[in-house]
């Protein structure tokens, strides 16, 4: 996907792997039918979309959004003969390793010390944006604070400015993950990048209530992504990432939030790991994605 620059974007991505016979209205379980339902209250599925589910064919839908620069896109795939994975090997199956868009990136330690993103490199135009870089016209996607420290703290005509200005940055990184770590929503940020700000908490707040199906699936998880890190939930496990993605234009930094979470009933369990986007350094504002492994009834073996 390509990204016209001056883009505001919050995009919301669901993808579910359903293990069960079918998904019908009749189903005996209970589990199906609450599943049908959610489908069709959350996602507005069709009987026509039901049926191409139940072939083993993928659907995937754009939801109706309240405002334009929302994206909200649902994959949903039925399988079957699906093993039996833990969270580690479905966080495996989901690895971006492979994906050669991916150029680089780690898991932060707890606390995040700046060797956490010691193999980061920051593309010279970048750099070279930094140096006319202003609240409220600025080519990244930056604070207030942080684009003052680079007209401050950066000597743009001394022979090490580049050094200079990726220390600012990486600095910028490694707080902000620690701050969000102990303080979660209310160390956000605020990008001034452009003429009106984005505050990331309102932002994620909107996308948690926008999102079709964690509520539905798990509303104790829903719970605890709202009030991370004070809130408690047996089992999950939480981690941030940072990345380094090519787009096809400028290669977008990224700091991301992972929360994995495994819920089990007598006819009905899940993996869910949501994906929060706490930094962008281009195009998005935000992003949260929920992907699912759902295994309804018996099993589907």
């Amino acid at each position: 996907m390509l990204f016209k620059p001056a883009m505001h974007l919050r995009i919301i991505l669901v993808l579910a792997l359903v293990c069960a016979s079918a998904i019908i209205v009749a189903a005996q379980s209970s589990a199906a039918a609450a599943f049908h339902k959610l489908l069709v209250d959350k996602a507005a599925f069709t009987s026509e979309e039901f049926f191409v589910l139940n072939k083993g064919d993928i659907v995937v839908k754009i939801l109706k959004a309240k405002e334009k620069r929302q994206i909200s896109v649902f994959g949903i795939v039925r399988l079957q003969n699906v093993p039996d994975l833990d969270m580690t090997m479905f966080r495996e199956s989901l690895s971006q390793k492979s994906n050669k868009a991916v150029l680089d990136g780690a898991k932060f330690s707890t606390p995040p010390v700046l060797q956490d993103i010691g193999s980061l490199k920051i593309d010279d135009r970048d750099l070279d944006d930094m140096k006319t870089c202003v609240v409220g016209d600025c080519k990244l996607k930056l604070p207030a604070r942080i684009i003052n420290r680079l007209q401050t703290d950066v000597e743009w005509n001394a022979p090490e400015h580049k050094l200079q200005a990726v220390s600012v940055f990486k600095q910028f990184l490694v707080d902000y993950a620690g701050d969000y770590l102990v303080r979660g929503d209310q160390a956000l940020i605020e990008l001034v990048d452009k003429r009106k700000p984005v505050r990331l908490v309102d932002e994620y707040r909107i996308l948690l209530d926008s999102s079709v199906f964690i509520r539905g699936l798990a509303p104790e998880f829903d719970n605890y992504l709202r009030r991370y890190p004070e809130a408690e939930l047996p089992g999950v496990e939480n981690r941030l990432d940072w990345s380094e993605v090519g787009s096809g234009l400028k290669p977008i930094i990224t700091v991301t939030h992972g929360t994995a979470y495994a819920k089990k009933a007598d006819d009905f369990s899940s993996l869910l790991i949501a994906t929060k986007q706490l930094y962008a350094s281009h195009y998005i504002d935000a992003s949260l994605a929920l992907s699912s492994l759902v295994r309804i009834g018996a099993d589907d073996k």
